[in-house]
């Protein structure tokens, strides 16, 4: 994805949830307090979906070894 990409589902994300996750000042980004529980918030999702992922395959693995 290219960084004007970037920039442009950014924005869109902002405008659709009516925050700013980041301060701009010329070529300088920040974030803000909303951009930073934002950004906490989506690394929880996506390290319960990647155990997600793992669990069916970490269950079927228990349960054929707790079948022999």
């Amino acid at each position: 994805m290219s960084q004007p990409a970037i920039s442009r589902s950014l924005h869109d994300l902002e405008n659709e949830l009516g925050v700013k996750f980041f301060t701009r000042q010329g070529r300088k980004l920040a974030l803000t307090d909303q951009g930073s529980f934002f950004h906490s918030a989506v690394e929880q999702i996506l390290e319960q979906l990647t155990a997600a992922k793992k669990y069916p395959k970490d269950s079927s693995n228990r349960r054929s070894t707790n079948h022999h």
